[in-house]
């Protein structure tokens, strides 16, 4: 059972999390309970937490919180006082390994906030992590916690790193930037921007790549095209979504990003919900995001606004 359970975490943090994968993963929680092990616990919460939002996934995420706290604390190292502390710390577990983290250090002491990004970084099941937010209070904080986490000898396989003063980010950063200790990372936000990432020696060949890219997505694909998705020239970003669309399921992984793309000011929104709309039951994780276009005439035009309320609708449908 165990060269199955380690071959289908591999499949749920490299592949789109489709119902197939979460499938395989319940059938390896199963198996962990009615052996005695915690894991089985901690990977049917994880799952149960995919599924909701408001007040019942709060309800989740702590009980989530002191399963971790009580059977595998080992694995969150010196982390385990900041989960401790009320809203301060929010794991995402994926088949029973650290897939999200979230960390807001704006409540926290000054000598502690430092200490919470050490803690995080150094935490043994970091080593799994893909995404990880941090909200900190000011602009000079931003820069500290960037270097804290860039300063780390051995670092996760991060995806996603937002380093942000607010919940989102507001506006899309005109030029790129080099990122190189994260070989993963695609999306990358500061401050109140997300900044567009390196293409480095891909860029005159973007687009070709970008049309050659096939399901399932390798990591230099998905790398790609992630980081294609918010790239200054408009050709690329283009290319990546058409590529996103035609993959639909195949290309679920940006879901979030795509989400977070649909904020007001960022990036035309009608390529974006063409996108979500080929990707079936997986755009459910940007309903919550979907939900803030009909409302706001002053923001997104009849089009887009018709759009977004037809998909909602789709993806509302049992």
């Amino acid at each position: 059972m165990l060269d199955d359970y380690v071959q289908v975490t591999t499949r749920a943090f490299e592949e789109p999390y489709t119902d197939e994968i979460r499938a395989l993963v319940r059938v390896c929680g199963d198996h962990f309970e009615q052996h005695g092990d915690p894991r089985g616990t901690l990977i049917a919460l994880g799952e149960a937490r995919y599924d909701v939002d408001g007040k019942r996934a709060h309800e989740l995420q702590y009980e989530i919180d002191q399963h971790v706290l009580a059977h595998h604390e080992a694995e969150l190292g010196p982390l385990a006082p900041f989960v401790r502390k009320p809203r301060t710390c929010v794991l995402e577990w994926r088949c029973g390994q650290l897939y999200g983290a979230w960390l807001d250090t704006r409540h926290l002491e000054i000598t502690e906030r430092s200490e919470a990004i050490d803690a995080l970084m150094e935490a043994p099941a970091t080593k799994t992590l893909r995404k990880l937010a941090i909200r900190v209070r000011q602009n000079a904080d931003v820069d500290h916690a960037l270097g804290l986490v860039r300063a780390r000898s051995v670092v996760p396989p991060l995806e996603q790193l937002l380093v942000l003063r607010e919940v989102r980010p507001r506006s899309l950063a005109l030029s790129s930037l080099a990122f190189p200790q994260f070989d993963r990372l695609y999306l990358l936000a500061e401050r109140d921007q997300i900044i567009p990432l390196a293409l480095e020696h891909l860029v005159g060949r973007a687009v070709t790549l970008i049309n050659r890219a096939e399901a399932p997505l390798d990591v230099h694909d998905r790398r790609l095209l992630g980081r294609a998705l918010t790239y200054p020239d408009a050709s690329v970003r283009e290319a990546a979504f058409d590529k996103v669309a035609e993959l639909g399921p195949h290309a679920a992984m940006f879901v979030d990003v795509l989400a977070l793309l649909l904020r007001p000011g960022l990036l035309a929104p009608l390529p974006i919900i063409a996108c979500l709309a080929k990707m079936g039951r997986a755009a459910r994780r940007a309903l919550p995001a979907l939900l803030q276009i009909p409302g706001r005439t002053t923001h997104y035009d009849a089009d887009t606004r018709r759009a977004a309320g037809k998909l909602i609708a789709s993806l509302r449908e049992p």
